[in-house]
């Protein structure tokens, strides 16, 4: 398996995919749905590179021949996401097309599309920090209602936090 190069983007467009949840639809109580894995799948990223020079598009040239086209699957350095949380460092990716390039003399913008063959992991980590547990309490359920930002406030502790897609 290969490396895309590491070339910095000068922007990137992404999808956020979608959850792997299967819905059925049952008479009389609306649909059902099931969640089938812990990742979002069918993310779309765009890297457009403006104002490259030929050396760089000559790597990307031959990294997209290296993998047989959209045939292969790769691995993208995380520096090249600038800081952004889009996808699992242990993910693939696959070219959804060919590169675009455009030339301006000695210049070269290319636009590039992947998608992530693994995205990120759906998991909910609790963290209630260093705060002493109050006496338990048994229940039978604890659900989320509605579409509001719920708030979890189990302790005066400023440390309590509820951390979502953390990983």
């Amino acid at each position: 398996m290969t490396v895309f190069p590491t070339i910095y983007p000068t922007s990137i467009t992404f999808d956020h995919g979608q959850p792997q949840v299967t819905e059925y639809q049952s008479f009389g109580i609306g649909p059902v749905r099931f969640r089938n894995a812990n990742t979002v799948n069918d993310q779309n990223l765009t890297f457009q590179f403006t104002g490259i020079s030929q050396a760089s598009v000559d790597l990307i040239r031959d990294h997209y021949v290296q993998n047989q086209g959209t045939a292969g699957e790769f691995s993208v350095p995380v520096a090249i996401f600038g800081g952004l949380n889009v996808a699992d460092a242990s993910s693939n990716f696959r070219y959804l097309d060919t590169p675009r390039e455009e030339h301006f003399g000695v210049y070269f913008n290319v636009t590039v599309t992947f998608q992530a063959l693994r995205g990120v992991d759906m998991f909910f980590i609790l963290d209630g920090g260093p705060a002493t547990l109050p006496a338990e309490q048994a229940f039978s359920k604890f659900v989320f209602d509605g579409n509001s930002p719920f708030i979890l406030n189990g302790s005066t502790s400023a440390l309590a936090t509820l951390i979502l897609n953390a990983n």
